[in-house]
């Protein structure tokens, strides 16, 4: 039996809620699925994660597959499209972490003013000082030395999406104890 009949064997049973017939159809075409995201993503983590997801929604949706069409045309379709859906929340993630958050702490820091420069960095370093290791040197990074995200990411050994994670939750923390300190 040829790889096409197989395919259409296995969503037919994946259709009946198989979940042999799932393994196979993942088993068939992970490999493939995450060397195409890979080749957008250019990170090896990411991709993984990006394409669990495109075999998660198969599960999810596998009562509205068509037995009749590809399911590996179906597959590289919904991975594009998992693929625009990252690359868009990465746009809109990278403006609030560059825009948004340094023109709050900003506010913040122009709000008060008139407080002593000092206490304020004081303040600032002692809530630094007190975050999650990972998460303190992903900012000293980004913040002190200017590194990319990308260039974290290396450094530290870990994914682009993880130091931007990082990053956030150090500006969000950052923010929050300033903020409860002046009000």
């Amino acid at each position: 039996m040829s790889n096409t009949k197989d395919a259409y064997s296995i969503v037919e049973r994946l259709k009946a809620g198989e979940r042999e017939a799932y393994r196979s159809l993942f088993l068939l075409y992970y490999p493939s699925v995450l060397s195409f995201i890979k080749g957008f993503t250019k990170d090896a983590a990411l991709a993984e994660d990006i394409a669990q997801d495109v075999f998660m929604k198969i599960w999810i949706y596998r009562n509205s597959l068509d037995t009749q069409k590809p399911i590996r045309n179906y597959l590289f379709l919904l991975s594009r499209r998992q693929l625009c859906s990252w690359f868009r929340k990465e746009v809109t993630l990278q403006k609030y972490i560059i825009e948004l958050s340094e023109e709050e702490l900003e506010n913040i820091i122009d709000e008060y003013e008139s407080e002593d420069a000092g206490e304020l960095m004081s303040l600032a370093m002692e809530i630094i000082g007190k975050m999650p290791e990972k998460r303190r040197y992903a900012f000293i990074l980004s913040r002190s030395k200017g590194l990319s995200s990308d260039l974290i990411a290396k450094q530290m050994g870990i994914s682009r999406r993880t130091v931007d994670k990082h990053l956030e939750l150090a500006l969000r923390t950052l923010r929050d104890g300033l903020k409860q300190k002046y009000q």
